[in-house]
């Protein structure tokens, strides 16, 4: 089978490569930057921004399968870059799925996150949920499958510097002390990188065929406990400083399921007659022809 992927080069993008070219599979990466796949020989390199035209039809032609892992996903970047959100995130991966369908590609994985469905993450959440409905949509209308990849707390090697548990391990390496700039009521739903790699290529199997799976640990986690587990492994005996800094746009134990606003009905008092309304509608297109 042959696979491209798209944004092979970041954290998700890195561990997902190294086990497709464990397992033989024909890969094509494409990316802005290389620099983590040197190790890798046997695979096609592509750098480019997934947004050039050219190099990313060179790219989706004669693929069986499209993982598409880039664009923003930092929620600060998110929140400053609201319209490039838009560019990368949605019409990005609009223009991608279209090329795939274009090309006979037998599936298209995206990589969404838990924040779709959340009331949390600004306007990373509503790109990723945008982006879920539009490839919904598309798949109703085209003869191409696909499957969502609701990724959770994603943790371990490679993994970038706003990464939670990178920031908690680099903090303590460097000043030998704990410090969290939450609350110890923070949990989380951990999912190691290896785990959450090993079963995007499960989803490869038929089953998964037009369908969104939430990829997350098996249960929540305290930070508190993130946090101990890394003081005992590096010998630190300080105690941990909790900030308790609340930072928009992250939630604090589970994601808030989103709720859809109801519209509020406003009625003009005595309407116009549906009669008179088209008869006025009629005469004005008459003269107007």
């Amino acid at each position: 089978m042959k696979i491209l992927v798209i944004g092979g080069n970041g954290f998700l993008g890195y561990h997902l490569v190294k086990k497709l070219y464990l397992k033989d599979y024909t890969i094509t990466v494409l990316d802005k930057s290389l620099d983590n796949l040197k190790e890798f020989k046997k695979i096609k390199k592509i750098k480019s921004n997934f947004l050039n035209d050219n190099n990313l039809r060179r790219a989706i032609k004669d693929q069986d399968c499209v993982f598409h892992l880039a664009g923003i996903s930092d929620l600060e970047t998110a929140m400053s870059n609201p319209l490039n959100v838009i560019k990368y995130n949605i019409e990005g991966t609009a223009k991608i799925i279209d090329l795939c369908e274009n090309f006979g590609v037998k599936r298209f994985v995206y990589a969404s996150s838990i924040y779709a469905i959340s009331e949390e993450g600004s306007f990373y959440r509503f790109s990723k949920r945008a982006a879920e409905d539009f490839i919904i949509e598309y798949s109703k209308h085209h003869n191409i499958k696909y499957t969502i990849l609701r990724y959770g707390s994603l943790y371990g090697p490679k993994s970038p510097k706003s990464n939670g548990v990178r920031q908690i391990v680099e903090k303590a390496i460097k000043k030998k002390k704990i410090y969290y700039y939450g609350s110890k009521k923070n949990k989380r739903r951990y999912i190691y990188i290896d785990d959450a790699t090993e079963c995007s290529l499960l989803i490869l199997k038929n089953k998964f065929k037009n369908m969104i799976i939430n990829l997350t640990g098996p249960k929540k986690i305290s930070v508190s406990k993130v946090l101990k587990i890394t003081a005992d492994k590096l010998q630190i005996n300080s105690q941990v400083k909790y900030l308790n800094k609340k930072i928009f746009g992250h939630y604090v134990s589970e994601p808030k399921k989103i709720k859809i606003l109801k519209g509020k009905n406003i009625f003009k008092k005595n309407p116009t007659d549906l009669n008179h309304g088209l008869r006025k509608t009629i005469n004005y297109y008459k003269q107007h022809q």
